[in-house]
């Protein structure tokens, strides 16, 4: 089958119904559940310097601006990159339950709680750490050597040459493990592995914006050569996304492929699993060679910046950190009127464009409101626009029983203020991006439901990300538009603040 027709078809056949998901429940095997961190038995930890601290940038600045003032080119010394690292990818908080066993709280949401994520670090060398390829271990805040020299020279050459990693002071890599979302979510959680990597990129992009450094994501790059570098398959972990920081720098790319590296691994679980048509999927969008990540660049149209006609609440002044820190998907919400203002701020900031290297536009957004205090409720469309933004009312009406049926029948859905539904064409998409099209939607809808997270708790408002019935969001919203995400967006019971 076409590549394009590969991931189409994945697509449609790990669909949610209400019969899917009833006929596919089943109770989660304990004994085999996969390990949260990954782990090199072998290799010494690094500790990392204590972050550097909060600046007390205005949290809702932060998002909003991503591309709206172009950030300072310098390099980040270890310290600034340590508490983007910390606040970005790492463990804030450590619970336990009746029976002892941890509960590890990271600064960014993910399906399920069970983190596919690992990111790893291409450092030049500096500040007292030499040039190398390291992994982050979340819990620790330590670095881990994976192979020394310089690895930025062959990020450059894997990317086709993106002008970003060509002068980039360092970069990320952003990875994902199958089998720890396949482990509940079987081959639905391929789609778990992007939306969690957006909501990584969503913290790591808003730090480095607090920072006045530049950022952009990658996802034009070859993936073996990738992989290759980090001593990955490409099958139990792979590369998912790049993210060029910084400036100044001079990395012309390496004449040839990393060499092959390789450490001991601990076991992620004892019955490890694998799901072919996730791994088909995966390699229909891949891209073989440098050239080939270049051509698909080329195909990239520049989105238009965009800017706002009204200037969005600035919430509570709370800081990037302390939004970061409040960040946690809402078990329950408060059947509370909101201010329209704030909710709309949210999606302003969701919307706004992202530094990336495919069309960060891909993603519409949909929403049905609830208690919205000067708006009526019934179903909308928000449409971001340089003249101003709009709000499109597609019908009135309450609609809260349907908003927790389309949520997977989830209360959350239901009682939130607004709930909104992030959009794509995936038909269009994959047309014009080819099979690597749809991870780039799927990115997309992650990054932008992480920053609508934090805007939503910058302003007191709580959030969290659900999951939902496919075929039935796109028919209710009468649109032939694929749901990516849904994020519902209201008054957190736990912790309620009043918003603004």
């Amino acid at each position: 089958m076409d590549p394009k027709g590969v991931v189409l078809a994945f697509h449609e056949a790990t669909k949610h119904t209400p019969l899917s998901v009833r006929r596919g429940s089943s109770r989660l095997d304990f004994s085999n559940e996969p390990a949260k961190f990954k782990e090199y038995p072998e290799l010494p930890p690094i500790p990392l310097p204590p972050p550097a601290p909060d600046t007390r940038f205005p949290a809702m600045d932060a998002l909003r601006s991503l591309t709206r003032r172009d950030p300072s080119s310098r390099a980040p010394s270890l310290v600034e990159l340590s508490r983007i690292l910390r606040w970005g990818a790492g463990v804030h908080r450590v619970l336990t339950d009746w029976d002892s066993r941890p509960y590890y709280f990271r600064t960014y949401a993910s399906a399920g709680a069970l983190y596919p994520i690992e990111v790893y670090l291409a450092w030049p060398g500096g500040d007292g750490l030499g040039a190398g390829l390291y992994h982050y271990h979340p819990l620790e805040h330590s670095l881990r050597l994976l192979r020394s020299g310089d690895p930025l020279p062959y990020l450059a050459r894997a990317s086709g040459a993106h002008p970003a990693l060509l002068r980039g002071a360092t970069a990320l890599v952003i990875s994902g493990i199958p089998w720890r979302t396949t482990w509940k979510y079987r081959s639905r959680g391929y789609r778990h592995l992007f939306w969690d990597a957006g909501m990584v990129v969503a913290n790591l992009l808003s730090l480095a914006r607090a920072s006045d450094l530049a950022a952009e994501a990658i996802l034009g790059f070859a993936d073996g050569e990738v992989d290759t570098l980090l001593g990955l398959d490409g099958k139990d972990e792979m590369a998912l996304v790049l993210l060029a920081l910084g400036g100044g720098r001079d990395n012309p790319p390496a004449p040839s492929a990393p060499p092959p590296t390789s450490h001991r691994v601990a076991p992620l679980s004892p019955r490890p699993q694998s799901y072919p048509d996730l791994l088909e999927a995966h390699l229909a969008g891949s891209l073989e060679v440098p050239e080939d990540a270049a051509a698909w660049r080329r195909e990239v149209e520049s989105p238009k910046a965009l800017s706002s006609g009204r200037r969005p609440s600035q919430g509570l002044g709370m800081g990037l950190e302390a939004a970061i820190r409040r960040r946690g998907s809402s078990r329950a919400f408060l059947r509370t009127e909101v201010p329209a203002s704030f909710a709309l701020a949210v999606l302003e900031a969701a919307s706004s464009p992202l530094p990336a290297d495919w069309d960060p536009s891909l993603v519409q957004f949909f929403f049905i409101a609830s208690a919205l205090q000067g708006l009526e409720p019934g179903v909308y469309r928000f449409l971001p626009s340089p003249e101003g933004n709009l709000v499109v009312s597609l019908r009135p009406g309450r609609y809260r029983r349907e908003a927790a049926f389309l949520c997977l029948e989830q209360p959350l859905g239901g009682d939130a203020a607004l709930t909104c539904f992030l959009m794509a064409d995936l038909d269009q998409a994959v047309q014009r991006l080819g099979a690597r099209g749809y991870r780039a939607a799927q990115l997309e809808a992650g990054v932008r439901a992480g920053i609508a997270y934090l805007a939503s708790y910058a302003q007191g408002l709580g959030a969290t990300g659900l999951t939902f019935y496919d075929d039935e969001v796109r028919q209710f919203l009468e649109t032939h538009l694929e749901p990516m995400l849904a994020v519902a967006i209201g008054v957190d019971a736990r912790r309620p603040l009043p918003p603004g």
